[in-house]
């Protein structure tokens, strides 16, 4: 029998090659209990007379996204390759689905769309007419009037666009209500384009019964584009809500290049297939075992206990060493399954999990721990406890609490290295966390890498404290100033943990290795970044002090830069980990620190535009002059380029300038009137004395609160400058009457 095989090339970042025939011998049907339909039958009415390269653009940087299969009997790849899969089709009750991994697909705009290209367009044709069950006089509700028109074009199908009905913010919503859809037989909907919200919650129930009644369904939409711009709209991307139970999610990634992408089936394309050949030790290639991490999951999900425990020593035995290439596919599968398979007990411990964050002490005794959690305080709450590598633990919340917004998370937020471009090979397992809603009393959680365990507490948390039952953990041990003595938490490092904590409720949280923490005092190192953190709050002057910690992170493989900053965490290279931990010496980079963590400090009034990473270093020359360097109220001390030289600057240009050029700017000001001067700026943008109405936002804010706190006209300088000032704000500084200030030395 001559049947379709897809053969990958390994190595060199190479993609794989096209299908080749072979005659070698079926696999086995099922090692489940699965009646697949007929899924060359769909394959042939998906793709018939559209061509085997269908992709030939490149996306840009924000690019498309992939597609996860699982384990049901209907579920197919379409389009899939090196890059992941992007068409998928699936049955829901009597209806049909077709799911495309990114908005470019259907999408309205001209912004990097594959829409419009001939291949695309009759791959969106044949999916409208497989969802309807026949090919013509389909009545059709699409998105909107781009991908009306394709599936218009050529057929007599009769296609309407529904109208918005709701634009607000980020949210585009148009009329998926059940009265609206009832009269059509396909619909075809994107969950977002871009950051634009197109379906509201509400309406996924009347999309799920439409289609489970028998209706045809085409969906697209990027789950890591929601996770950027739209994460804040609900609990879980709505895409995966629509089709749950369908065998299709989105994954978060990112993919710019899908010119290696093929239509393809064989006889390992049904995933019950691709799962039941790996459980029984098949040689699947690289491009195959890139797409079986989902199955894991699902496989668990089902309750397949015996063929999971099956899969897993294999991939235990099979997972290729790190450093290890981002594209192999063995590489993918032990990233996936190491990341998100959670609540199961491995065979051993995820081989990966040694190199970082470490594995437990040979001796590590597991445990059951009684936590109360103060949560007054926010964010990151560690439980001084460790999931070892391949351990399901247990974690009990007070049931009054379920549905609250708490979560608890196992790990640490490390940049996922999986949703970041460029990155060719993995020096850690890519993906070191994950977070469980506390959407009941009892949680099985832990995954094959293991980690710390945290209680997530969100701001606004209506108790004082939780109490959490732990089982089956390694004690960990946890610094907290003002809590935990100096004694007791270096007798818990001897319980086995590969991470220790150090830190304060209210300032700075430091993940460190245990053996590292060994020769640390942790009073030191709190008394010692404490000020620190102090520092940056005293300049950013916020109203009410913030009651987390700025949770610190030290990293074998950053993914963003040198180090980069989120609200929930810093990640900084593990180099950075023996600065932190020994303090003042003389040799640390203290830019480094100031840098990033003046980056939480940030709000919208100093973020933006070409000034993020301008205006992120008055936090930094504020603590470094004070703390670092003993400075005054009118000095900054530790800046590379020494005192500030006014005359030296004059001529220079916002324009010209680069980001530390740009920063000379603003240290003329703070050398002329001082850092008290700079902190009474950054408090009045909460203060009701200075209403934005009258002294403004950004950059205008900035140029109007400074020459109304220090009594000067600044407009002659920062138009010199040419500092990017609104006319408004310019004028508005000059009807004030101000006396005119320029710096030392510079000409009138």
């Amino acid at each position: 029998m001559l049947r379709w095989i897809w053969i990958a090339v390994v190595g060199c970042g190479k993609p794989a090659v096209p299908e080749v025939p072979t005659d070698e011998p079926t696999p086995p049907s099922s090692c489940g209990t699965e009646v697949p339909s007929d899924p060359q039958a769909a394959f042939d009415a998906l793709t018939t007379g559209v061509d085997a390269a269908p992709v030939e653009v490149v996306l840009d940087d924000e690019g498309n996204g992939s597609l996860q299969l699982g384990l049901h009997a209907d579920v197919l790849p379409v389009l899939f390759g090196p890059s992941g899969v992007h068409v998928a089709a699936s049955t829901l009750g009597k209806g049909r689905v077709v799911a495309f991994s990114g908005q470019e697909f259907l999408s309205s705009g001209t912004r990097s769309t594959l829409l419009g290209q001939p291949e695309v367009d009759g791959l969106v044709r044949n999916a409208v007419a497989w969802a309807a069950g026949r090919s013509g006089g389909v009545s059709v509700l699409a998105d909107n009037d781009a991908v009306a028109s394709v599936i218009a074009s050529g057929t007599d199908h009769e296609v309407e666009v529904p109208d918005v009905v709701q634009r607000l913010g980020l949210r585009e919503i148009k009329d998926w209500s059940a009265a609206r859809i009832a009269d059509h037989d396909v619909l075809v909907v994107q969950i977002n384009e871009w950051g634009t919200l197109k379906v509201d919650d509400a309406d996924l129930p009347a999309l799920r019964d439409f289609v489970a009644e028998g209706g045809g369904l085409l969906v697209a939409g990027a789950a890591l584009h929601w996770s950027w711009w739209l994460a804040d709209q609900g609990p879980a991307y709505p895409g995966d809500q629509l089709l749950q139970d369908v065998g299709i999610t989105w994954a978060l990634t990112s993919v710019d290049d899908m010119t290696e992408a093929r239509l393809s089936f064989d006889a390992y394309s049904a995933p019950t297939e691709l799962w039941c050949a790996y459980v029984e030790g098949e040689d699947l290639g690289s491009a195959r075992l890139a797409r079986l991490g989902p199955l894991f999951v699902d496989a668990h999900r089902q309750g397949r206990g015996a063929e999971l425990q099956q899969a897993l020593t294999r991939l235990v035995g099979d997972t290729p060493a790190l450093p290890v290439s981002a594209d192999r596919g063995a590489a993918v599968l032990a990233a996936h399954v190491g990341a998100h398979l959670h609540g199961v007990d491995w065979p051993a411990p995820h081989p990966w999990a040694a190199t970082f964050p470490g594995a437990v002490a040979d001796d590590a005794a597991r445990t059951s721990l009684t936590v109360d959690v103060d949560t007054r305080f926010t964010q990151s709450r560690p439980l001084g406890a460790y999931a070892a590598p391949g351990d399901a633990v247990t974690v009990t919340l007070p049931a009054e609490h379920v549905g609250s917004g708490l979560s608890v998370r196992v790990g640490d937020l490390y940049d996922d290295l999986i949703t970041i471009d460029g990155i060719d090979t993995w020096n850690r397992a890519p993906r070191l966390f994950g977070v469980h809603p506390a959407d009941r009393a009892t949680l099985t959680v832990g995954t094959g890498l293991g980690g710390a365990l945290y209680l997530v507490v969100p701001h606004g948390f209506p108790a004082d404290s939780v109490t959490v039952q732990l089982d089956g953990v390694v004690p960990m041990a946890v610094y907290t100033e003002g809590v935990s003595s100096a004694a007791t938490f270096a007798a818990e490092l001897d319980s086995g943990a590969p991470q220790a904590i150090v830190g304060r409720a209210d300032g700075i949280q430091l993940v460190v290795a245990a053996d590292a923490a060994r020769a640390a005092d942790p009073e030191a190192v709190t008394a010692f970044w404490g000020p620190f953190y102090d520092s940056h709050a005293a300049l950013a002057s916020e109203p009410t002090p913030r009651v987390h910690a700025s949770h610190w992170l030290f990293d074998p493989q950053v993914g963003w830069g040198y180090a980069n900053a989120t609200s929930d965490r810093i990640d900084y290279p593990q180099l950075a980990m023996g600065w932190a931990l020994r303090t003042q010496t003389g040799d640390e980079d203290w830019w480094l620190f100031g840098h990033e963590m003046g980056h939480q400090f940030q709000t919208a009034d100093w973020t933006g535009g070409d000034v993020t990473e301008v205006c992120v270093n008055l936090w930094t020359m504020h603590t470094l002059n004070g703390v670092i360097f003993g400075g005054t109220d009118t000095q900054m001390l530790g800046h590379p380029d020494g005192p500030v030289d006014h005359a030296a600057l004059e001529g220079s240009t916002w324009s010209d300038a680069d980001l530390f050029g740009k920063l000379q700017l603003y240290r003329q000001l703070v050398d002329a009137f001082g850092w008290p001067t700079q902190q009474q700026v950054m408090a009045s943008y909460y203060d009701e004395a200075y209403p934005r109405g009258t002294y403004g936002s950004f950059m205008d804010g900035y140029a109007l609160r400074m020459s109304a706190i220090t009594g000067r006209d600044l407009t002659d300088f920062l138009e010199r400058w040419e500092y990017p000032m609104s006319a408004e704000a310019r004028d508005r500084i000059r009807s004030w009457a101000l006396p005119t200030w320029l710096p030392p030395g510079w000409q009138p």
